[in-house]
């Protein structure tokens, strides 16, 4: 018997010294190829959130792929430096593809790093019912929070989400195999395929990206690779014709349709955001945040003006987006937060979808919401001071 128990003595304590090794030294989060494509942005997440960094609380970003690719880190620590704002640093958990209980998770295992300003940019497509278990609720949700939407009422369920919680090795396990025990020669050429892939398409699109005075001008607002790709052009089309027919076509060059057929279905299969579960979820996160006496920002990001065309019926409901609208500002003044309606701050010309900004869209949004977070780190400053002169 006491041969048994060693045995497993023995194997606890392997598993133990491997799990700090890996995740508490840094060894794990040191791979730098990361797992295949799919996943590497929820491998990348997992691993900032492991390490943090800067000194004092951060700020922290939730929200989808709009929130992420409209606020990053390093241009938002520029703008609010020149704004004043001192201590922690900006941290973006933003990722692809995100909802609210994914919000919500995150909010709960990001919460050791006592972020004292949190930004949530909310859209109406956060609040879409979903029937499936994310990688975000894969990953993070092990805490025991008590959402009725992510916590598991078995108990043998529940005692398998503490084990994730404290074995990380198991509660990585998306990315352990991919990361450490496939072989590196797949990661190179994988790499390396996606460079080709990369240089092909930037040479096919060479030819349609020499534009001079306004065409260059336009262009500007976007990265390199939509000006090289296919979609530029009928972009340009659009923007001297000002013709929704004409944006429907761009839309369509957009991942081969894609995208215009997303946000057709979304349209087609209607919802009620008052009483999705996904709003259980941001109530969830409010009372979270108001309980641990962090300032929250909720924000309803920008929606693209275009998509409110009688004729782009098919693609947007304008009544539910200000139904949600209305909706969340009673939510975040009973908790207490402070509701951004963003909406209406771009321009048709800043987006390259119905709500993802492009680079010019983006540079304006940072530079509102580095607005906002510095009216709220004032003050925050103000009620400290306040709070010290009645000691």
């Amino acid at each position: 018997m006491g041969s048994v128990v060693w045995f497993w003595t023995k194997v606890a304590l392997v598993l133990i010294v491997l799990d700090v090794l890996l995740f508490d030294v840094g060894w794990f989060w040191d791979v730098q190829a990361g797992p295949r494509a799919q996943n590497r942005g929820f491998w990348d997440l997992a691993r900032r959130m492991a390490t943090p960094v800067g000194d004092g609380p951060p700020i922290l970003a939730l929200g989808d792929s709009a929130v992420r690719r409209a606020l990053p880190e390093g241009m938002m620590m520029r703008k609010l430096a020149a704004r004043g704002v001192r201590g922690g640093a900006f941290r973006n958990f933003a990722i692809e593809g995100t909802d609210t209980t994914d919000a919500a998770v995150l909010a709960y295992a990001s919460g050791d790093l006592e972020p004292w300003l949190v930004v949530y940019g909310a859209s109406f497509a956060d609040f879409k019912p979903n029937v499936k278990t994310s990688l975000i609720e894969t990953l993070f949700a092990d805490s025991g929070m008590g959402l009725e939407t992510i916590w598991p009422r078995r108990f043998d369920d529940r005692l398998g989400y503490v084990v994730k919680h404290y074995w990380k090795l198991y509660k990585y396990r998306t990315f352990v195999r991919p990361a450490l025990l496939e072989h590196a020669g797949e990661w190179m050429s994988s790499v390396v395929r996606e460079a080709e892939a990369q240089q092909q398409s930037l040479s096919l699109g060479e030819r349609g990206s020499r534009g001079r005075g306004r065409t260059a001008e336009l262009g500007a607002r976007f990265p390199t690779n939509f000006r090289r790709s296919a979609s530029f052009p009928a972009w340009l089309l659009w923007y001297e014709t000002q013709s929704f027919a004409d944006y429907e076509r761009y839309l369509l060059t957009r991942n081969k349709g894609a995208v215009a057929r997303a946000y057709r279905d979304r349209r087609s299969h209607p919802w009620d955001v008052s009483s999705s579960p996904q709003l259980e979820a941001l109530r969830w996160m409010l009372e979270f945040y108001r309980r641990r006496g962090t300032r929250f920002v909720l924000a309803y990001f920008p929606e693209n003006p275009v998509f409110r065309n009688p004729e782009a019926n098919e693609y947007f409901d304008v009544a539910a987006s200000d139904a949600t609208a209305a909706l969340l500002a009673e939510e975040a003044a009973r908790a207490g937060a402070r509701f951004e309606d963003l909406r209406s701050a771009l321009a048709p010309e800043d987006f390259v979808d119905m709500v993802h900004p492009n680079t010019a869209g983006g540079e304006k949004l940072a530079a509102l919401l580095s607005r906002v977070v510095a009216e709220e780190w004032r003050r925050k400053r103000r009620e400290g001071d306040a709070a010290t002169a009645m000691r």
